[in-house]
């Protein structure tokens, strides 16, 4: 309601749980960073997933979209993997083969309300220098945050241009749209 709306944000009719804002700050994010491989930790109704591989697509970005949930949403679309998976125990959700491979660069979306630090620190073997790690809805999430921050010192950095760009921290993942250095 702060953003004058009255409703969820839809995607081909579909409700899409992104701030107005944060619909700008991915789309500026997308198109500069250009990223190959987007892993998605909770897809939720799976419009998400569907929203991030039509603007990649539409970007003339050839990416693979992985969105991982308890329950797979009942979607196709050509650049998404759909997966069925837990991510309590994060290490048995990838194929290792998958992540090692996995075209760079990376878009990381932890947006699972579970287990942050375990997935953080997970993906961190992975993830490699100029990609990206977005947390969202991060307020509740910041002691998971700052304890990997600090386990993984100088690994990694807050861009403020995109956390800020409408104001301090005027995005979901406050302080925690994070670039590996």
């Amino acid at each position: 309601m702060s953003q004058g709306v009255f409703d969820c944000m839809q995607w081909k009719g579909m409700p899409l749980f992104k701030t107005v804002y944060d619909f700008s700050i991915y789309t500026m994010l997308l198109w500069t960073l250009k990223p190959r491989t987007i892993i998605e930790l909770g897809s939720g109704t799976g419009a998400s997933a569907i929203w991030l591989a039509d603007l990649t697509a539409m970007f003339g970005i050839s990416s693979t979209v992985y969105s991982v949930d308890l329950k797979n949403p009942q979607l196709q679309h050509e650049n998404i993997r759909f997966i069925q998976g837990d991510c309590r125990n994060i290490n048995t959700v990838f194929d290792e083969d998958v992540l090692r491979n996995a075209v760079h660069p990376w878009m990381l979306i932890e947006d699972a309300h579970v287990n942050v630090y375990g997935v953080l620190s997970y993906f961190h073997s992975y993830i490699k220098q100029g990609d990206y790690v977005v947390i969202e809805d991060s307020a509740s999430k910041q002691d998971d945050i700052g304890k990997f921050l600090v386990h993984e010192p100088d690994c990694y950095k807050v861009d403020t241009y995109y956390t800020d760009f409408f104001g301090r921290n005027v995005t979901c993942a406050q302080d925690s749209i994070l670039v590996r250095v």
